[in-house]
């Protein structure tokens, strides 16, 4: 039993899943859009239904793709009127495969609705009633840390600089593709005073900015169909008297600068107008704090060992924080700090009768510890 509160809002569910997706005129010849790597819906509308589909509570369309995938969307009541059914399936990057259940897609791929309307107006039967949507990406850009993942509102200097963009309108091969970018460092002009003007000027324009220095990039996609391309190029800072470099592959930065990713996006879920997209953060010159631990002196053989196995996994968890952003020297120094500990627990254990279980985790720390330094033979 349904109570009124509860069927309150199933209505107003069933009303809202009505106005889900894009709907054309019979005939138009106007290309839909829509965004990739989002579910894909469908709506049928055809009042023959209400008898031809009887008891049967579904049927099917076809969805094609150009790259050749072909799938089946199985169409369920929406509504009152049992004229209204709807679909949908997931999209994902992908060399098609057809009949799995996922519309695999690339790079400015349209995608075909395919409908076989058993009684239409003028009397014929069995004529397919095609719609097209062409899948679009509408990118994203950003500086990010140095695992890709959190975007960053600062750059350090002397350290990578991280550019992420995700498009899935650039995968077009079945291999890492690559797309250009420009990252540029700019700078605010000192304002000279003007002896004429006193007070507060309230109809101040906007921050006017200056270009330093200017490097277009090439940045590759992670792997094959993953949409996301990455790049690091070094940040290199100048001395407030000395002339920025023309050449070279770093980026060259003066203190108080701030540095701009730069992205035209050509095609869009707003259409094929291209649009700039930017993203600004800060150039930092402070230095990355390290971390220290405070060691204690313990005498007991078991109590040590467990002391040493603790320390051993700090170092660890230390390491993989310093690698996920990227600073592998840092990851490599705690990493070895957090072997010597364990291997000192492996060599109490030899020496004295402590608990097995403490051996093997000291162990087990040891091989993730040699994993952050990448010795994957040792």
């Amino acid at each position: 039993m349904i109570t009124v509160g509860a069927a309150w809002i199933w209505a107003r569910a069933v009303e809202a899943l009505e106005k889900v997706g894009t709907s054309t005129a019979e005939g138009t010849k106007e290309l839909l859009y829509a965004e990739s790597g989002q579910r894909f819906f469908a709506k049928v509308f055809d009042e023959d239904l209400v008898v031809l589909v009887g008891d049967a509570d579904s049927f099917e369309v076809t969805a094609r793709t150009e790259s050749g995938d072909e799938e089946k969307l199985s169409m369920r009541p929406l509504g009152k009127d049992n004229a209204r059914f709807i679909g949908s399936l997931p999209t994902a990057l992908g060399a098609p495969v057809k009949g799995d259940g996922t519309i695999q897609i690339r790079g400015g791929d349209q995608v075909s609705m395919v409908y076989q309307d058993v009684n239409t107006s003028s009397g014929d039967r069995n004529q397919k009633v095609l719609s097209t949507t062409k899948m679009v990406s509408s990118a994203s850009i950003g500086f990010t840390d140095g695992a890709y993942r959190e975007y960053t509102n600062g750059v350090f200097v002397d350290q990578p600089c991280f550019s992420r963009v995700k498009d899935w309108d650039l995968d077009v091969t079945d291999q890492a593709d690559t797309l250009d970018v420009e990252v540029f460092c700019q700078y605010k002009p000192e304002e000279e005073d003007d002896p004429t003007k006193s007070g507060i000027d309230l109809d101040e324009d906007e921050e006017v900015f200056e270009s330093r220095h200017s490097l277009p990039i090439t940045i590759t996609e992670t792997g094959p169909h993953t949409g996301i391309f990455t790049a690091s190029i070094p940040v290199e800072l100048v001395a407030p008297a000395d002339e920025v470099p023309n050449n070279g592959d770093a980026l060259y930065a003066k203190e108080g600068d701030q540095v701009v990713l730069s992205y035209r996006d050509r095609v869009h879920l707003n259409g094929e107008e291209p649009r700039e997209l930017t993203y600004v953060a800060k150039i930092l010159t402070g230095q990355v704090q390290d971390v220290d631990i405070t060691i204690n002196l313990v005498a007991d053989a078991e109590l040590k060992a467990r002391k040493n196995l603790i320390e051993a996994r700090l170092q660890l968890r230390l390491a993989e924080v310093f690698k996920d952003v990227g600073l592998n020297e840092k990851a490599a120094v705690k990493a070895q700090v957090g072997l010597d500990k364990a291997e000192e627990v492996i060599r109490i254990g030899i020496k004295s009768g402590i608990n097995r279980s403490l051996i093997e985790q000291a162990y087990n720390a040891t091989w993730d510890l040699m994993i952050v330094q990448d010795r994957l033979q040792d």
